[in-house]
């Protein structure tokens, strides 16, 4: 049997009509495609298909998985390069964390919002948003250890006493994304509701790891190094 779920909204003189078929196969569905397209030329002269993979059925594409693998470790040699590899390394680990646990808390309210096509893109904008709250973190902990007298400092110290101004910083990073996703939820159409989850949840959770896991991190990688 098929079922089908509509989702209406109209702007501009436009209207976009979203239709989930549940249940049918290939060749149902190729039928059904041709059908309704040309019902709908013949009424509108606009009308056209977009075509929406649902993820969750089918599973993430790997090749858009891969590249966003890719580009987070470029981000994190570039990193490494400008902070040391004790803050490539805990900038690279804040990432993975932070996409996992939109990754997670999306399977979780899967039943909601389905999970389709567009989520690559959002967890790829995740991982820029973690990795520039790592960058502006470990920019504080440089700035602080090159002012004057601040070479007897330890790394721990660094993290404790910059807290607060690290703190402001990445949220000041994390907000714009924060309401953009905020708007999505609240207005915007199945689909675009589908990025706003993870994209919510993965800022969170990179303000969070920003102020506390990467400056971790980097503290006891720097003293290891030290050591050795």
């Amino acid at each position: 049997d098929e079922t089908a779920a509509t989702d209406e909204t109209a702007a501009d003189g436009m209207t976009d009509v979203e239709i989930r078929v549940s249940g049918a196969d290939a060749a149902s569905l190729e039928s059904a495609q041709e059908a309704l397209l040309t019902a709908l030329s013949a009424r509108y002269a606009g009308a056209r298909l977009v075509f929406l993979e649902n993820v969750s059925a089918h599973g993430l594409p790997m090749a858009e998985v891969w590249s966003a693998l890719a580009g987070c470790a470029l981000a994190a040699i570039y990193l490494a390069i400008r902070f040391g590899l004790a803050g490539g390394v805990a900038a690279l680990g804040a990432c993975l964390f932070d996409a996992l646990t939109a990754l997670a808390l999306s399977a979780v309210f899967g039943w909601a919002l389905p999970v389709e096509g567009s989520f690559p893109a959002a967890i790829a904008f995740v991982c820029v948003v973690s990795l520039l709250a790592s960058a502006l973190t470990l920019n504080r902990y440089r700035e602080t250890l090159r002012a004057p007298g601040a070479a007897r400092l330890d790394a721990a110290a660094v993290v404790r006493d910059d807290a607060r101004r690290v703190r402001g910083r990445v949220l000041s990073a994390a907000v714009p994304p924060l309401l953009a996703s905020l708007c999505m939820l609240a207005l915007g159409p199945a689909g675009v509701r589908a990025m706003g989850l993870p994209l919510l949840a993965g800022t969170l959770c990179a303000a969070s790891t920003a102020t506390g896991l990467t400056g971790r991190v980097w503290a006891r990688l720097r003293v290891r190094r030290a050591g050795k």
